[in-house]
């Protein structure tokens, strides 16, 4: 069967007695150990959408979007409580320099350009420390969720998992450092403004990518070689 494509096929194992009939997919070199009844719909549709090389379904992106939206939601909570100090002192030096804008004297008109210089300078430590503890707090997150559970917790609501794309297995180390690194690294340029602003597109980008990708990977699954899988079909 060495020139059969990849994809499900009657199993060449034995049913046991009582066993209804089944399939096996067949990985182009060798059968893996994915199986399914053969009148079983989650075989029938896995068969038209794209899975690992040994046969396992890949996540369409409208699940991973919402996984992404969740886990989003835990990392702004964590993020506000701890840039909250450095909030509340902006909003004062805000309010400072509002009231330093004085537009009820003619003879006296406002340098606008002098307020919005202050005012960039007293946004932009906001900014860039925002970033900053945004990356952090993802870097630890999704180290520790994806090396110890594979998952994410909106990627456990969601019933969805991050693996190698080769073959299944607890990712390494190194393969997650450079998945974050690619995913959120663009974070760590808030400390150079015009590069931040310059880079604005880039997760839009990232998080686009699986929609159009043969593989359904996004930029940082094919820098990690990575695939994000669907356990339950939906």
């Amino acid at each position: 069967m060495t020139d059969v494509p990849a994809g499900w096929y009657p199993d060449p194992a034995m049913p046991y007695p009582g066993q209804p009939p089944t399939q096996r997919y067949w990985d182009g070199r060798s059968w893996t150990m994915h199986i399914a009844p053969v009148y079983w719909p989650y075989a029938a549709q896995v068969a038209r959408r794209p899975t690992t090389p040994d046969g396992v379904p890949l996540a369409n992106w409208l699940p991973r979007a919402g996984a992404f939206l969740i886990d989003s939601l835990a990392i702004s909570v964590v993020n506000l409580v701890v840039t909250l100090p450095l909030q509340i002192s902006m909003q004062r030096k805000m309010q400072d320099l509002v009231v330093r804008l004085d537009t009820t004297n003619p003879n006296n008109p406002p340098d606008f350009g002098a307020f919005f210089r202050d005012y960039f300078d007293i946004l932009w430590p906001l900014v860039m420390w925002s970033g900053l503890a945004t990356f952090v707090c993802w870097a630890i997150y999704e180290a520790l969720m994806l090396r110890f559970k594979g998952s994410t917790l909106g990627m456990m609501v969601l019933k969805l998992q991050v693996r190698p794309r080769e073959r299944p297995g607890q990712l390494p180390w190194s393969a997650i450092g450079l998945r974050i690194l690619v995913q959120f690294g663009y974070l760590l340029t808030a400390v150079v403004p015009l590069l931040y602003l310059a880079l604005f597109w880039y997760p839009y980008l990232d998080g686009l990518w699986p929609l159009w990708d043969n593989k359904r990977q996004a930029l940082h699954d094919k820098a990690a070689r990575t695939n994000v899988v669907q356990l339950e079909f939906r």
